[in-house]
């Protein structure tokens, strides 16, 4: 009796023991690995600081001088007082970036209507550099049409796009002659309004007679 008792208890100490490490191994993997994550945590706040020391001087983590903000490395503007809370945004869909970029594409390989009639909202608003107002894509296709038969358009090059989170603007250099005319070269800067992955408006603007480099 007195052998089974002291192999009971062996065995009840055993098991105390061995419960005993597995939480002295479950504590001890914790704290590594929360020890690791706070050295990740650390390693990216470095990171994100050279950055912002780079850009806006070596006291812009401890001043916190740089903002966030998406697609700047250096974090921007600091945070103004006057700034709405909710950004300007183009909606669902295509953000006007990548409409943009179509666009771009569309006019550089000569699909100028194709690019209308993907990328134009049915109820698109298109203002003329003299103010004339078309409404809606019937009106476009109305202004094109009088456009192309008016004109022999040699070539159109767009650069850009120049973007927002709303819009885009692009340059357009643009050849042609009328008929019946002499050959002219042209530019206009084009901004285009986006919502949910459409252009809804785009406003052509020309150059002032007389400056510099037009």
């Amino acid at each position: 009796m007195a052998t089974d008792t002291t192999a009971s208890s062996i065995t009840k100490s055993d098991k105390k023991r061995t419960k005993d490490t597995t939480k002295a191994e479950k504590a001890a993997t914790k704290a590594a690995a929360a020890a690791a994550n706070g050295a990740a945590k650390a390693a990216k706040k470095a990171a994100k600081c050279a950055d912002k020391k780079e850009c806006c001087g070596e006291k812009a983590c401890d001043q916190k001088a740089c903002a966030d903000t998406s697609g700047d490395k250096c974090g921007g503007a600091p945070k103004f007082k006057h700034v709405a809370k909710k950004k300007e945004s183009s909606g669902k869909g295509a953000s006007a970036a990548e409409v943009g970029q179509q666009l771009v594409a569309f006019i550089n390989a000569g699909k100028s209507q194709e690019a209308e009639a993907t990328l134009y909202h049915k109820n698109i608003e298109t203002v003329e550099c003299d103010g004339t107002r078309v409404e809606t894509m019937k009106g476009v296709k109305e202004v094109g049409a009088w456009w192309h038969s008016n004109m022999d358009v040699h070539s159109v090059i767009a650069r850009g796009p120049f973007v927002s989170q709303t819009g885009f603007a692009v340059h357009m250099a643009i050849s042609v002659t009328p008929k019946g005319g002499a050959r002219m070269d042209m530019h206009e800067v084009c901004f285009y309004r986006v919502s949910k992955g459409k252009i809804i408006r785009a406003e052509f603007l020309s150059p002032v007679h007389g400056v510099a480099g037009f």
